[in-house]
């Protein structure tokens, strides 16, 4: 059995083939905070990242992330990162997300249990941004 590493090398390689025989735009995101594999992997291989909280979480997660793009002979510029909010991140302000290096929020919208969904920490975040009108 192929250890994760190995696993995303096979899906760059497939994806990649994709795109060149279709034009289309890929991209091949990482997600998880694996100090040892999953980031060293995505550093190498990804196209973003996406790590998830507490903001000192990930913010200490993201400035690996970008030290091991480095190490690869990688820029900046060809990633990405964002973080994963999720319930557990409900009085974490989009102000913690940027400064601890967040250029994008992706928020986890439960089940509310009546066949619907939570979506009140979308709208505090949405009102913060300035999206008054929701």
């Amino acid at each position: 059995m192929l250890r994760f590493p190995q696993r995303l090398e096979a899906l760059r390689h497939q994806m990649d083939d994709v795109v060149t025989n279709t034009g289309a735009t890929i991209e091949l995101w990482v997600g998880g905070d694996g100090e040892t594999v999953t980031i060293p992997a995505a550093a190498q291989m990804a196209d973003g990242w996406s790590g998830f909280g507490p903001p000192e979480r990930f913010a200490q997660r993201r400035r690996l992330f970008e030290a091991e793009v480095l190490d690869c002979g990688r820029s900046l510029k060809d990633v990405s990162t964002n973080v994963l909010a999720t319930r557990h991140d409900r009085s974490v302000s989009l102000d913690d997300w940027r400064e601890a290096g967040a250029s994008e929020v992706v928020v986890s919208i439960p089940p509310d249990g009546t066949g619907g969904y939570n979506v009140d920490m979308l709208r505090e975040l949405c009102v913060q941004r300035g999206d008054e009108a929701l």
